[in-house]
């Protein structure tokens, strides 16, 4: 949820999720991705926190305590990560920096994440297409999510390795 980010803060996520995967060694990586994944769930689905998390006033300190108490037991690492982001005014950034990171240890583990937006429910061949399109590409596995966008009338937008390949026709 929230305002759509700027091109400008999509770049300065994928900078935060470039510097958490060099910081992690590879066998840190994977437990990080599902951690971070947890968090930016919770914050997803509880109403309020995303929009508390990126308003001015709310204190940095408030915003930290909040996520290293969700942060309990994780990797210092992936803590001072957070931190970093919190303490550069940039914790609205931390769902697409979860995001970037997945990508960019899904990338190194040859896998892929794709997302597509249809006009109707994709039938069951398209997807296995879909996904043999990208296997026959190299990768070692494909995450198709599938979701049925009501604002177009016909086609499909997919999203995949940081591309966006639209073929839709929009209301």
């Amino acid at each position: 949820g929230g305002p759509p980010m700027s091109w400008r803060d999509e770049r300065i996520a994928r900078r935060y999720a470039r510097a958490l995967y060099q910081a992690l060694p590879p066998e840190a990586r994977r437990p990080a991705v599902e951690r971070l994944t947890d968090v930016v769930t919770w914050l997803r689905e509880t109403p309020g926190a995303l929009e508390w998390l990126r308003h001015p006033l709310v204190r940095s300190e408030d915003k930290l305590a909040l996520l290293e108490r969700a942060l309990e037991g994780a990797d210092e690492r992936l803590v001072r990560f957070v931190r970093l982001l919190v303490e550069h005014g940039r914790a609205a950034l931390l769902p697409a920096a979860a995001d970037a990171f997945r990508a960019e240890v899904d990338r190194a583990d040859g896998r892929l994440r794709v997302r597509v937006r249809s006009a109707r429910p994709l039938p069951e061949r398209v997807r296995e297409q879909i996904e043999a399109l990208f296997l026959a590409q190299g990768y070692r596995g494909v995450e198709l999510e599938a979701t049925v966008d009501r604002r177009l009338i016909g086609g499909f937008v997919l999203e995949a390795d940081g591309r966006l390949y639209d073929a839709s026709i929009a209301r």
